[in-house]
């Protein structure tokens, strides 16, 4: 029977262990590629473990916690099946961390501890100097001293008092000693607690595999915490010469890994982009049809909750990059509140159901956003250019890093800028109404590879990238073209009593463009923002590149011929405009001059055109366009009048 019993027992034991023996076997990699889209990147990242025979875990450690599980796919390479996947949290940095914190505040303790038993030595030994010093005069009141008991008196006080001396020394210099170790740790524990605490998610992969083998995984996933937007800068180098369009792009990421040395792939895609067709329901009418709700097509969103977490960051000033201390930290709503430290670092929990935070500092403009990650980088902006409206409207990215440009480096660069125009005339050559074409062929110059595929485009660079996970914005160049382009003197007196260079690009339909912002430069110097669309169905995409002082016109009202006329209940007003222009360069100019005769949307507003001398003019928008040569010198005049007839009781404005 115990035999029996035994047997069963055994064979028990022996159908679960392989359950119980399922070990983990951990893979810990980096990413290697990155396809980065408009919102959210695709990492792709694996490695080789071994596995025994049997079922068992492969566990993909310190991944993003930014991580859409939805997303999550592997794949692997071996003589082994795959059975599950699955995604987990594992918080273990943050119980490294404390470990190491209680570690060094044991450290701490027992530093105290010792320095306190040695101060209290160096008093015992001082009080022993003070007895000794009272004690030293050996001669009596009535009874003088013997020769031989004053010297044996003098080598004990002498002796005693080299040995209190000695000890002394030892003991001040082992305070110092512990006293710099104690200062380093307590160094050490304010490091420790700034550092920000990162919550890794993991992947799961229950795998069986037939034999003790070599396996390869690799891990696709997609994470919403990081994006890349297009933009572009135009470099005219002269008139005459070809336009260079350098397509570049801001990266930035803050899943709170940092990618290093990877693959780095800007794709056009937006996974977290509605794909839903919708559908168009029947329309009934009835009574009382009051408007309601229409099927919502919105963007699938990938949210994180951190309340109930505790979250680390650093504030920084946006112009001067130097970290902010004493910055009152802040979550909306609740009691929980703290300050940066000398390094501009904080760290604060986030009661449960609240999700914003907000970050006050005298003289800054307040922060007030959504929590976005366990670690978050700051920037506060001086009050000194908000209260001059200087905000961070343009961003001019140099060809590694994204520099804040405000309002007031703009006003210095356009001084700048009339002082390179005044000698560009000298190098006009001879111009018709074409414009000045530059004669150069188009070319493109790539640093990376664009690859066009049915519903996207994809930018693969050709050097490997590393990105920081700090929600900060990296430059990264992705192609160069060559772009011809026509030159021509624009002027609208009517708004702006200036004459505008103008490069009208052309051709540009060829090439894979996206609409994006686009900074300006002529001469190698920064003109200002424009922003390209590449939905437009013209040829031809006009940019300004800045005024030319050197020519000059005027606009004014003639009045001989200006005047109005009450007739009944009806009033008639008539105007008359001279434009003047004149060229002080030294150059023959192309310009083209626009101005508009008013249009009746109302039949009993009655517009009679008159004059327009040379103009061509467009009936539907009324706008007249005049096209003038002008050599070195010459000046021109050009006319137009009008007349409007309207009710006298009615008010209007007819210029």
């Amino acid at each position: 029977m115990n035999t029996m019993r035994f047997t069963l027992l055994s064979a028990f034991v022996w159908a679960v262990l392989p359950a119980w023996s399922q070990k983990e076997v951990a893979l810990v990699s980096n990413p290697k590629k990155v396809t980065l889209f408009f919102e959210g990147a695709q990492i792709e990242q694996g490695g080789k473990v071994n596995l025994l025979k049997g079922r068992q875990f492969v566990v993909f450690k310190k991944l993003t916690d930014e991580m859409d599980n939805q997303s999550v796919r592997v794949k692997g390479t071996g003589d082994f099946t795959i059975l599950s996947v699955k995604s987990r949290k594992n918080f273990e940095d943050q119980v490294v961390t404390n470990t190491e914190l209680e570690a060094l505040n044991k450290r701490k303790k027992d530093m105290e501890n010792s320095l306190n038993a040695l101060t209290d030595e160096d008093n015992v030994y001082r009080f022993d100097e003070t007895v000794l010093n009272a004690n030293y005069n050996l001669k009596g009141d009535q009874v003088g001293v013997k020769i031989a008991e004053l010297k044996e008196a003098s080598l004990f006080f002498h002796t005693k008092m080299e040995e209190i001396k000695t000890q002394r020394r030892r003991i001040q210099n082992e305070i110092e000693k512990q006293t710099l170790a104690l200062n380093k740790i307590n160094q050490e524990i304010i490091a420790r607690r700034s550092k920000p605490i990162i919550n890794y998610s993991e992947v799961v992969v229950e795998v069986e595999a037939n034999s003790s083998i070599s396996g390869n995984f690799e891990l696709t996933y997609i994470s919403p915490a990081a994006s890349w937007t297009p933009y572009y800068d135009l470099r005219a180098d002269g008139i005459n010469k070809p336009i260079r369009l350098e397509s570049k792009a801001k990266v930035r990421q803050n899943t709170g890994i940092d990618w290093e040395n990877v693959d780095l792939v800007l794709s056009t895609n937006n996974p977290y982009e509605n794909a839903q067709e919708p559908t168009l329901e029947p329309l009934y009418l009835f009574y009382n049809n009051y408007y309601y709700p229409q099927p919502s097509y919105s963007k699938r969103d990938v949210t994180k909750d951190y309340s109930g977490q505790a979250i680390r960051g650093q504030i920084i000033d946006r112009e001067t990059g130097e970290a902010l201390p004493f910055c009152n930290v802040t979550i909306p709503g609740t009691n929980a509140i703290t300050q940066t430290d000398f390094d501009g670092k904080f760290s604060i929990n986030v009661p449960q159901g609240y999700a914003n935070i907000n970050v006050t500092f005298a003289g800054y403009q307040n922060i007030y956003q959504q929590i976005t990650g366990p670690y978050m980088k700051l920037f506060m902006v001086s009050g000194l250019y908000a209260n001059k409206d200087q905000r961070r409207d343009m961003t001019v990215v140099s060809d590694e890093i994204a520099y804040p440009s405000v309002a007031y480096e703009q006003n210095i660069q356009y001084d700048k800028v009339a002082s390179k125009k005044a000698s560009r005339n000298a190098r006009l050559e001879s111009a018709n109404f074409a414009g000045y074409a530059s004669d150069l062929k188009e070319g493109e110059t790539t640093s990376a590879a664009i690859m066009q595929k049915d519903m996207r485009v994809e930018y693969v660079i050709d050097t490997k990238f590393s990105i920081p996970a700090d929600g900060a914005e990296y430059g990264v160049n992705i192609t160069t073209y060559d772009l011809k382009a026509n030159f021509e003197y624009h002027a609208v007196p009517k708004i702006d009593q200036s004459v505008f260079l103008v490069a009208g690009v052309y051709g540009w339909e060829k090439y894979n463009l996206l609409s994006a912002q686009t900074n300006l430069y002529f001469d190698g110097t920064f003109i200002g923002t424009s922003d390209l669309d590449a939905s437009s169905t013209k040829d031809t995409i006009n940019f300004s590149l800045g005024k030319e002082k050197g020519i000059v016109i005027t606009r004014k009202k003639v009045d001989a011929m200006s005047k109005e006329k009450l007739t009944g209940d009806r009033k008639k007003v008539d105007a008359a405009y001279e434009i003047e222009v004149r060229n002080n360069s030294g150059s023959a100019i192309p310009l083209l001059i626009k101005d508009q005769f008013p249009i009746s949307q109302d039949a009993d507003i009655k517009v009679k055109q008159g004059e327009y001398t040379n103009a061509t003019l467009d009936e539907k928008t009324g706008i007249l366009l005049w096209k003038v040569q002008l050599k070195p010198g010459e000046k021109s005049t050009v006319q137009f009048n009008y007349s409007v007839d309207y009710n006298k009781l009615k008010y209007l404005r007819v210029e």
